[in-house]
């Protein structure tokens, strides 16, 4: 399906690209601007990605981002929202450059975002067999890991967002994965940078830095009552510091076991050159979001800029002007006003994102090697137009690859990597298969009729369908229904034309003395002598009038 749908999808992703983008707005890849207009094109900037899951409720992962830009620049994507159209691509990067922090942020939605599923399941609405089904989310699961590719080549710094606390270890196999088609499409990709303003070290790497890996979870599994604190007099005492407590426990405990299993796993090793990612070792990589943490939505920045309006000197000096007194009462409407800030601002993902954020913007590279001694891995800090320059080129490679390229093939073997249900379904049917077979051939007769064979292949079917499972069944289902119909039309069909007398011919298929060919699939009455006194025939025959 990948196969087929790759050259419609580019023709596609050309119609719809939008050539009046702004880098001031949100804007998806490849950027449809002009390169030379860009205000801040020769700023130096630091690039942080945001990918993973999203739960069923009304919200999306991007969000998180609108945090630090205090603003809603990314949208939340609701589930129950209008259908997407053809034309909208379903797995696509949409990007924001924040001037004032020279800070690029990538949001990747795919088939993981709950909005997205939904409506890809609204388009798959009509009845698909099994194995239709498997292909049609494989492609976009595929489409999702060409994308991390990307990511984990053009980012400095790459968050992964996952609703529970509970780090998913399906992630062990993609990361490996990823990494070893990334090594294998080195020399390819170099060759396709040859002509980009890019440093040499960039183009033989083929990316610009060894990202570092964060991981973010959107919930939170602690007990209510270790959560919420008591409160006297409207004050929280106590409560807040255990609340800090257990959260940084629980990232400490996180963090420790995740990076068991990254190096257990070999994802992360001694030589940073042949990893796809890395982790920082002194700093924190896990944040966990405090449950009682406002998300922000559209109301709640205008409820916070309704606030901090209301403090403003200028807004008690207008009521001055107007003669209204000091209320006492208006305080306190100030104070029951919900905020998007908190007291524990230590505790926030502003300032655990912002950390690793100063590090890029300071113009020097992660130092997260494992091993003292070793050198440091290569770092870029790219300006605004020649990151993006790269970036589209790249995301054009690795998202519409040319068919019958190194590249492609390469994709193609990651595509049967990640496949784990179809090796796994094809190896249990293909051990089936020749049982299947055996039964259908044991006590065969030299010559049978269309009716028997029929019977035969239902028995043999039924003895297949006992044990091959998944979305390989149907493909091998058909290999066997040829097996089958080889093994009868090789010498074992039995000769079907009815004689005068209602019986068929006795003998195995075959063709009269003046037929040099066969005739078509659907033989003529006269492929057997209908005479009754031809010896052949059934024995119930009677003379000839």
């Amino acid at each position: 399906m990948y196969a087929l749908d790759i050259s419609l999808r580019i023709q596609l992703k050309v119609i719809c690209t939008v050539m009046s983008q702004s880098i001031n707005d949100v804007f998806n890849l490849p950027f449809g601007g002009d390169l030379e207009e860009l205000i801040d094109g020769e700023k130096n900037i630091c690039i942080v990605g945001l990918f993973g899951k999203s739960d069923g409720q009304e919200k999306s992962k991007g969000l998180c981002f609108n945090q630090l830009l205090k603003s809603p620049v990314f949208k939340a994507k609701y589930v129950g929202q209008a259908s997407m159209s053809d034309e909208e691509d379903e797995c696509y990067i949409e990007c924001y450059y924040d001037s004032s922090s020279c800070v690029l942020y990538l949001h990747l939605v795919s088939v993981f975002d709950a909005a997205m599923f939904c409506q890809l399941g609204k388009r798959t609405e009509q009845c698909l067999s099994q194995m239709e089904g498997h292909l049609f989310w494989k492609d976009q699961e595929f489409d999702y890991a060409r994308a991390l590719i990307f990511m984990f080549t053009v980012c400095h710094i790459v968050v992964l967002s996952h609703p529970k606390t509970t780090f998913d270890t399906s992630y062990v196999q993609l990361f490996r994965a990823l990494e070893n088609t990334r090594e294998k499409q080195i020399p390819l990709v170099a060759m396709e940078m040859t002509d980009l303003p890019i440093s040499k070290e960039w183009q033989t790497v083929g990316r610009m830095c060894l990202p570092r890996l964060l991981f973010v979870f959107q919930k939170n599994d602690l007990p209510t009552e270790e959560l919420i604190g008591s409160r006297v007099d409207g004050k929280q005492i106590r409560g807040k510091v255990k609340k800090l407590n257990t959260v940084q426990k629980v990232q400490q405990n996180l963090e420790d076991q995740i990076f068991r299993i990254l190096r257990k796993s070999r994802v992360l090793t001694n030589n940073l050159n042949h990893c796809l990612f890395s982790v920082p070792a002194n700093q924190a990589f896990v944040f966990i979001a405090s449950g009682s943490e406002p998300e922000q939505t559209p109301m709640d920045v205008l409820t916070s800029s309704f606030r901090n309006d209301l403090k403003t000197e200028d807004f008690d000096e207008g009521l001055l002007e107007l003669g209204v007194p000091d209320n006492p009462t208006i305080p306190v409407f100030i104070d029951s006003l919900p905020t998007l800030t908190t007291n524990r601002e230590s505790h926030s993902f502003k300032s655990f994102l912002q950390q690793h954020i100063d590090i890029i913007l300071n113009g020097k590279g992660f130092e997260d090697s494992l091993v003292r001694g070793t050198s440091a891995a290569h770092f870029e800090f790219p300006t605004l137009r020649n990151w993006i320059k790269v970036a589209d080129m790249m995301y054009e490679l690795y998202m519409y690859p040319p068919e019958e390229s190194k590249l492609y093939e390469e994709f193609e073997s990651l595509q049967t990597v990640l496949d784990v249900d179809m090796r796994f379904s094809e190896g249990r049917c293909a051990k089936v298969l020749p049982i299947a077979s055996r039964t259908y051939q044991d006590n065969a007769s030299s010559h049978y009729t269309s009716i028997v064979h029929e019977n035969k292949f239902a028995q043999a079917l039924k003895v297949y369908s006992q044990h091959a499972r998944g979305p390989a069944y149907e493909l091998f289902a058909r290999k066997l229904e040829q097996e089958c119909d080889a093994f009868w039309e090789n010498g074992r069909q039995l000769c079907e034309v009815i004689s005068l007398t209602g019986h068929h011919c006795i003998l195995k298929l075959h063709l009269l003395p003046d037929e040099e060919h066969p005739p078509s699939n659907n033989p003529p009455c006269r492929r057997c002598p209908t005479l009754t006194t031809t010896a052949p025939l059934a024995p119930a025959t009677a003379a000839r009038p």
